[in-house]
């Protein structure tokens, strides 16, 4: 971020000096000051000049800070939202000052990014929150306002990969009380091995068998 311009000393110049003009007439009398060419360039003038001089200048280094500032902030800004897709709100906003050549020139800026959770999925919250934090960062000088959402996206994301582990747990948890069970055939297997001759109802249905599995 750049800060406000740093002025330099005023420049100082001598005082022009008053001309008297030549010395005239064959006495070698010098001429009175009355009578010698009128000045053109009296320290009046040249004050008048130095503080012209000195305004331009002023004026032109605030002009160079304005460009530089407003370049900062667009490009600045342009970054948060090619990163932040579609959880970016709307464009960007700016802020705005009146320049000495009478132009606005962007001084700050900001981008609003959804950085709410997507209920009932933990995995797109995870995808979403690893964006926003992507969005965050992605200026070359984040702000200290970038680095705060940036945090909350991390803490949104740790929450999402708790919530992705819990749920992976319940379904192995599910799959292996559905695997101790028995299919059709095996019970039907298992009976027949035992000598009741009963190999024959995998071929058939049978509502016991059904319910058991």
């Amino acid at each position: 971020m750049l800060d406000g311009p740093n002025f330099p000393p005023s420049l100082q110049t001598t005082p022009a000096k008053r001309y008297a003009g030549p010395r005239v007439g064959g006495g070698g009398v010098a001429a009175p000051v009355a009578s010698a060419r009128p000045v053109e360039d009296t320290e009046q003038n040249a004050a008048a000049r130095q503080g012209e001089a000195r305004d331009n200048s002023r004026e032109q280094q605030q002009l160079q800070y304005l460009r530089a500032r407003d370049q900062e902030v667009r490009n600045h800004e342009r970054a948060h939202l090619a990163a932040a897709g579609p959880h970016a709100r709307g464009g960007a906003r700016y802020d705005y000052q009146r320049g000495p050549d009478g132009r606005m020139y962007a001084v700050g800026g900001e981008v609003s990014i959804d950085t709410s959770p997507v209920p009932g999925d933990p995995r797109a919250s995870l995808e979403k929150a690893e964006t926003v934090q992507r969005a965050a960062l992605a200026p070359a000088q984040p702000s200290s306002q970038d680095l705060s959402v940036a945090a909350q996206a991390r803490q949104m994301a740790a929450q999402a990969r708790v919530e992705i582990a819990r749920q992976q747990a319940e379904e192995r948890a599910d799959g292996d009380r559905t695997g101790d069970l028995p299919s059709r055939g095996d019970l039907a297997q298992r009976i027949g091995a035992m000598g009741g001759g009963l190999s024959s109802l995998a071929a058939r249905p049978d509502p016991l068998l059904d319910a058991v599995v």
